[in-house]
């Protein structure tokens, strides 16, 4: 596709079997819905150093595709635009992109890694399936953003259970002392300080604890991670 062309149209190439190889001009800027789609031996994707969207079905079930390069430029992985593309290995460039749509990333089984950006922002994930249908493989993802980003309508589904996720060390620190302000070890050491302190033990009670938890909150409100973290996971743990 020359340099020329600055868009690829709705369908352009859907269920061309027999394409294996596809360059994308400098000039084209997007890349439609379906495009690509069951392009099933489409392998290799060079070019497109200037597409700032890829919309939604646009490679899927490209079977045969093993890597995509978004050269920090994509903002949005549109529903469904790299499903089922089951032998996709890497994806990369993906530093601009800010959102991550449902099953964006449906059944591809052969990714295993994934680093996102600051940038991102919102992660709905793959939910309402069985594990086995969704990132069944991915085991890492970085997170170098001061965020949170993933939901779901359905809690019980989703991300594979043995997924790490990479966060800012100071993310992790508040996490940390925010689960311990909250579990059985903090709840019993408290108890015991106050009645240490001569309160007896009827007043170091459940209600006392939850005073001092709220304290303890306050002291966190100002922190620019507070509201992410609290969002996303304090609200789970409570």
């Amino acid at each position: 596709i020359p340099d020329n062309v600055t868009s690829i149209g709705v369908q352009a190439f859907q269920g061309c079997d027999s394409l294996k190889n596809v360059h994308i001009g400098s000039g084209v800027t997007g890349i439609s819905t379906y495009t690509f789609s069951e392009c099933k031996a489409l392998r290799e994707v060079t070019g497109c150093e200037n597409v700032a969207s890829i919309g939604e079905y646009a490679f899927y079930q490209c079977q045969s595709l093993e890597s995509f390069d978004c050269h920090d430029k994509v903002t949005v992985l549109n529903s469904n635009a790299f499903a089922y593309c089951s032998n996709l290995k890497e994806l990369k460039g993906l530093k601009a992109v800010t959102t991550v749509k449902t099953y964006a990333l449906y059944c591809d089984y052969a990714l295993t890694e994934l680093e996102m950006g600051e940038a991102l922002t919102s992660w709905t994930y793959q939910s309402g399936y069985s594990n086995s249908y969704i990132l069944s493989n991915l085991l890492k993802i970085t997170l170098p953003g001061e965020t949170i980003p993933f939901t779901s309508s359905n809690s019980t589904y989703g991300l594979p259970s043995g997924l790490s996720l990479y966060v800012p060390a100071d993310m992790v620190e508040l996490i940390q002392k925010m689960t311990y302000h909250k579990n059985q070890g903090w709840i019993d050491e408290y108890s015991c300080k106050l009645m240490a302190e001569g309160v007896p033990a009827e007043e170091a009670n459940y209600e006392a604890r939850e005073k001092e938890f709220v304290k303890f909150m306050e002291t966190l409100k100002d922190n620019p991670l507070m509201a992410k973290a609290k969002s996303a996971i304090l609200n789970v743990l409570m």
